[in-house]
């Protein structure tokens, strides 16, 4: 499933590509708008220079896909982010009105790397973390203390913002293997080894909250709502976002297209820990709730949506874990028998009960506090199209019933 023994769902071996330059040189121009993307983006030229000044994409000089090798499939990984980061500032273009189209030189290979990969076009968790980092100290372990963002919109705040996920991916990346260990200790009635190995998973999730804490180290409130945030924004509950090609002079527009955006509710650990669990989410309570892609839970209620804007290989992953022995099934034939066992899987359950409740604090400082202050001169255009979809003080009630399910099931 491509998940590394001790890093789980970050790529560390081979690391994220840094430039397809090496691959080819026509891919320079790319990566040197990359490169610059905040400079375009802050003098508004980013739209003017996609429309005139980009070369076709060379896709053809990526490696055959078919077969590929972990070090030609980060090729692969490097274009998608590529072509992600561009189409997203393209969009949302700093200070303008929101792009109702993308220009065919942009559209068309971000469409096929997209197709190839199984994500759908539209930036995604994956580009945004997963293969958006590079380690500091090859000497030392990969940590929140020792990656690096390669490419953000805004800057240090919105990198601060990926970096504690990448973080948690990386803290948290024993949790599959744990998993795995404890299932397959529940299938030879094993208790003694289910124990310790939940007793570890609950140790572990306690860590992700403490790193969940940190985000407001390098991550101002203000600036992740009225800067940072709109990037984040798929085609879904905003503008929605079509391909156009110009041929001879005519405008062809191709099809509409309504995707989330980047969320770390597509982060398959949360999903995996949510698996062993057993923790079950159902859609909200409130009807009438509404909420932005980029607002989603940490493995929130529309879980299984989340699910088609993560990598192919961490689908299939989660696909396999819940085909495998239910965990708590197997603790309640178990409860009479052995306390121990009852004790270490209920504190799995209040350790991810109590990163909820912290994420919940967080969304209250960087979303709804936010949201009830005037935003900056000069952020008025975009601020108007980020309000559009969002649910306000409702998401906390959605976000409540996510950990309150979690809560549910302790025993």
């Amino acid at each position: 499933y491509g998940l590394d023994s001790e890093y789980g769902f970050l790529d560390v071996d081979p690391p994220p590509r840094e430039t397809l330059v090496d691959l080819h040189p026509d891919f320079a121009p790319w990566e040197t708008l990359l490169s610059q993307l905040q400079a375009f983006l802050l003098v508004r030229q980013l739209r003017r220079h996609v429309e005139t000044a980009l070369p076709p994409f060379p896709i053809s000089a990526l490696p055959p896909f078919e077969h590929a090798t972990r070090a030609e499939l980060a090729a692969w990984k490097r274009a998608y982010l590529l072509l992600a980061f561009i189409a997203h500032g393209y969009v949302w273009s700093k200070n303008e009105a929101a792009s109702r189209w993308l220009p065919h030189v942009l559209a068309t290979p971000w469409k096929r790397v997209s197709t190839q990969l199984g994500l759908p076009p539209v930036s995604t968790y994956a580009a945004s973390v997963l293969w958006n980092l590079h380690i500091v100290d090859p000497a030392q372990p990969w940590s929140l203390d020792n990656m690096g963002i390669m490419h953000s919109f805004t800057g240090m705040d919105e990198a601060w913002f990926y970096l504690i996920s990448a973080g948690i991916e990386a803290r948290g990346g024993r949790a599959p293997r744990l998993i795995l260990e404890a299932q397959q200790a529940a299938a030879r009635d094993d208790g003694t080894a289910v124990t310790a190995r939940l007793a570890q998973l609950a140790d572990l999730i306690t860590a992700l909250g403490a790193m969940l804490g940190r985000m407001i180290e390098s991550n101002d409130p203000h600036i992740f709502y009225h800067r940072t945030r709109v990037y984040l924004a798929g085609w879904e509950g905003n503008p929605r976002v079509c391909t156009y090609q110009t041929a001879d002079g005519v405008v062809r527009y191709g099809r509409w297209l309504k995707a989330a955006g980047s969320s770390a509710g597509q982060s398959a650990l949360m999903q995996a820990l949510d698996v062993a669990l057993d923790v079950r989410h159902y859609p909200t309570r409130d009807d009438t709730l509404s909420f932005r892609p980029d607002e989603l839970p940490l493995g929130g209620a529309d879980a299984q949506a989340m699910r088609r804007y993560m990598p192919g290989q961490h689908r299939k992953f989660l696909a396999f874990l819940e085909s495998q022995t239910s965990l708590r099934a197997y603790v309640l034939q178990r409860a009479d028998a052995t306390a121990a066992l009852v004790n270490a899987y209920n504190a799995a359950v209040r350790a991810m009960t109590a990163f909820r409740s912290a994420h919940i604090r967080m969304v209250s400082a960087y979303i709804i506090v936010q949201a009830t202050r005037k935003p900056p001169a000069g952020r008025r255009v975009q601020q108007s199209l980020a309000a559009k979809g969002t649910g306000g003080t409702k998401i906390i009630p959605f976000l409540k019933q996510a950990r309150d399910e979690t809560q549910e099931r302790e025993i």
